[in-house]
């Protein structure tokens, strides 16, 4: 008999469906893992005020949308 182990679910509205699927504690510790680097990312897009994809940061200039080829060669260069 398996005994699910007593941790938070790394998305509660998934929750169901990650226990359906029979999880480790391994697995699902690291995505727990996985949703705090998202987690952290998404606060860091906030802050820099990057609300959608794409956004790239080069250096210290910031860009708002999709860059051409040419652009982007630009801008890294």
């Amino acid at each position: 008999m398996r005994v699910e182990p007593f941790i938070e679910p790394p998305l509660p509205f998934l929750a169901p469906s990650l226990y359906s699927l029979n999880l480790s504690a391994h697995q699902l510790d690291l995505l727990h893992r996985i949703k705090t680097v998202i987690d952290r990312n998404r606060a860091l897009a906030k802050d820099l005020g990057i609300s959608g994809t794409p956004g790239f940061v080069v250096g210290a200039k910031l860009v708002h949308g999709a860059l051409d080829v040419n652009s982007l060669n630009d801008l890294v260069a």
